[in-house]
């Protein structure tokens, strides 16, 4: 398959059982960066195109600030191929100087949560959220799409240990997923005591293909807060969709303008 070219960058994907697609680019454009984070992680890298785009994102707002390090982003692939294509991808930006780092993990997510010792200031991912659905006779297509090794529950468990205190969580799923995953959460939240730090939901934007369909996809941070009695108005929401009458929204453009060439 033929590379994908960005403004600043180009992705050889040929290795890639998952191309790129809209919902890694919404994902790295929508997710919320902080001037002073410096070390990230993604789960599930692919290409790295999101780790890329993060990383771009970064350098744009002037990172590193005064006094501050190098910022590193750490990419974690189960896949041995598709590791190939972001560790190729992830040598190309030589554009990125030294400013940030970026660190390709070919290992599954739960055996490099167990070894790793590094708090994250955020941590994201574009998830396989496929449970119950016939899948597909190539393994490592199956592999990218179903979650059989990449449960919500594994995300949550081990993002718990991952997470420095001020840390962030981002993900884009499917809205019926999402709905389960804010479940999880919530259930979590209500079995904590009282002044507990727990993972909480502040941010949401749904995706719609076209402003007059229903949402597809949720953007969703999550990040950790001490409980109290009531979450009532903590979730920043909105909407974004890609499309309205033949052309691509206002929204849309504004939050991907820096990486598609035709925006």
């Amino acid at each position: 398959m033929a590379d994908f070219r960005f403004k600043k960058f180009v992705i050889r994907q040929d290795n890639c059982a998952m191309k790129v697609n809209t919902d890694g680019v919404l994902l790295a454009a929508w997710m919320e960066l902080h001037p002073l984070d410096r070390y990230m992680l993604e789960i599930g890298t692919g290409s790295g195109v999101m780790a890329i785009m993060a990383a771009q994102r970064l350098v744009e707002m002037g990172f590193p600030m005064p006094g501050l390090q190098t910022a590193e982003i750490d990419a974690v692939e189960i896949d041995n191929f598709a590791a190939m294509d972001a560790e190729y991808n992830f040598k190309r930006v030589e554009w990125l100087g030294e400013r940030v780092k970026l660190n390709l993990i070919n290992m599954s997510f739960e055996a490099y949560a167990l070894e790793c010792g590094r708090k994250y200031d955020l941590i994201f991912s574009n998830p396989p959220y496929f449970s119950n659905s016939l899948k597909n006779p190539d393994h490592r297509k199956s592999l990218a799409r179903h979650n059989d090794t990449l449960t919500q529950s594994v995300i949550i468990r081990n993002v718990a240990n991952l997470l420095a205190p001020s840390g962030r969580l981002a993900m884009i799923l499917p809205v019926d997923e999402a709905a389960d995953f804010k479940r999880k959460t919530a259930f979590l939240y209500d079995a904590a005591k009282e002044g507990e730090r727990v993972l909480v939901q502040t941010r949401e934007t749904l995706v719609k293909t076209n402003s007059n369909k229903a949402a597809k996809r949720a953007l969703l941070e999550f990040g950790y807060l001490d409980k109290t009695s009531s979450l009532s108005g903590i979730v920043e929401k909105s909407v974004v969709p890609i499309m309205e009458e033949g052309e691509y929204s206002d929204a849309y453009r504004e939050l991907t303008k820096a990486f598609y060439i035709n925006f």
